[in-house]
């Protein structure tokens, strides 16, 4: 695991600060290692997100569940307490790893194979796996998810208004998009051997799906929040 995450981080770090180095050199086989560290972003980002639900959400039930006992009676509960707790968090972690691994592999998936189609319609010769596996490593840029989630924890506990939560989870989403739309330009002209130019406009359509997608959660989802954080 140690020796995992050691690659992932150091990756991580080629990727988002050397990204023309990076996909100029692409290490391994597309099934091997970009799947591997796809999935690695998504378990960390379930990670997180499975201790923000703890915090804000069973840490509390626990506390109303043991108010009003005396410091034996808590002495002697604490034990159910701890395990049960363990499992809840397990479970969430879980059911949460689960989606998150279908989600980011399935969507990094298709928009590699978009930007594999618009390459094509613009004369790059490479192969559907090598855009794809560049699409996975460039995932990379959704590991910024991680600061709304641990922002929510503040907004929960009367540190953070919702407002405010409002303004950094756009900023994070937006500023990622930005982001991944430049190692997608980069990685996708690299691997296909096309002008930067051509991998710049590849880019735009899955970069747009992503700012709809952002769009439509923050006008319709995000706001129906605010009641389960304040």
């Amino acid at each position: 695991m140690n020796n995992s995450l050691q690659w992932y981080f150091k990756t991580w770090k080629e990727i988002m600060f050397g990204p023309e180095k990076f996909f100029s050199s692409p290490q391994g086989q597309w099934h091997e290692e970009p799947v591997t560290f796809a999935a690695i972003t998504a378990w960390i980002l379930s990670v997180v997100i499975a201790v923000v639900v703890f915090v804000i959400q069973y840490i509390p039930i626990g506390l109303y569940l043991v108010e009003g006992l005396s410091v034996w009676q808590l002495v002697l509960v604490s034990p159910v307490i701890f395990l049960v707790s363990f499992v809840f968090f397990v479970m969430t972690l879980l059911i949460i790893g689960g989606f998150a691994m279908l989600s980011v592999l399935g969507l990094l998936f298709v928009f590699g194979a978009i930007l594999h189609i618009v390459l094509r319609l613009l004369g790059g010769q490479g192969s559907p796996f090598v855009t794809i596996k560049a699409s996975f490593y460039s995932g990379a840029a959704l590991l910024f998810a991680v600061v709304p989630f641990i922002l929510s924890m503040f907004t929960k506990y009367k540190l953070l208004g919702f407002p405010q939560l409002s303004i950094a989870e756009n900023l994070v989403y937006y500023g990622a998009c930005l982001n991944i739309y430049f190692l997608w330009s980069i990685g996708s002209a690299k691997v296909n051997e096309v002008p930067r130019w051509k991998g710049l406009l590849a880019a735009v359509l899955p970069v747009v799906i992503l700012i709809f997608f952002g769009v439509v959660f923050h006008s319709k989802i995000f706001p129906k929040l605010e009641s389960f954080l304040m």
